[in-house]
């Protein structure tokens, strides 16, 4: 009976004592705020070092920009001086293409000796294509300069026009010379003699000094 009284206050310590012996939970790493003391001289260390961080960073940009428009100025240096070479290379040939040419046209239709030459022509000309060479079409087409070699310089004069003529053709005359409309030269000599006066005694000087165009 005693034992049973001493197992039962037991039990009833036990129960007693478990919630004053059970330690607190204490708060998770994650939950947890970290907190950190910066002295003046270390932030002062930092801001030096992110100054260097973007220093290094902005002249690295600009080095790799300077790069890149040496690699592109490079390529195009090198692509010119390669068509500037293969130029001076075909230009002496395209004489020989010319002569050839002129000898072409010293033999009738059907000699043998023009049809090896059609063939040494053709050859030619298949070889100056895989180079890079077109034929460029300049007979009877507008003067480009940057496409065609002038052979022969014609000055243009100042003539009377006869198929654009009021009195003597001065007017249109001098509008063709110049490239625009008849009708303003017009205007503009009425207006000159109406304000000077001298209008009229130079048209008529000009009526017996300018020629008649030949062409007409």
């Amino acid at each position: 009976m005693s034992e049973n009284v001493n197992q039962e206050n037991k039990q009833e310590q036990e129960n007693t004592d478990t919630p004053e012996t059970q330690p607190q939970q204490e708060p998770s790493p994650e939950t947890a705020e970290e907190t950190f003391t910066v002295t003046r001289d270390q932030m002062e260390k930092m801001e030096q070092l992110a100054k260097m961080v973007s220093d290094a960073s902005d002249k690295y940009l600009r080095l790799a920009a300077e790069y890149d428009n040496y690699r592109k100025r490079t390529a195009k240096e090198k692509e010119s001086l390669y068509g500037d070479a293969k130029a001076d290379t075909v230009k002496p040939f395209l004489e020989v293409l010319d002569n050839l040419e002129r000898g072409l046209s010293q033999f009738e239709e059907g000699d043998p000796h023009r049809q090896g030459m059609e063939m040494i022509c053709r050859q030619f000309m298949t070889v100056l294509e895989k180079l890079g060479v077109q034929q460029i079409e300049a007979l009877g087409q507008p003067f480009d300069p940057a496409r065609h070699n002038a052979v022969m310089h014609v000055e243009e004069r100042l003539y009377k026009s006869r198929d654009n003529r009021m009195i003597s053709g001065v007017c249109a005359g001098i509008a063709e010379y110049f490239g625009i409309d008849p009708t303003l030269v017009r205007l503009a000599w009425v207006v000159f003699s109406l304000l000077g006066g001298s209008g009229l005694l130079a048209y008529i000087i000009a009526a017996i000094i300018v020629p008649e165009n030949p062409a007409d």
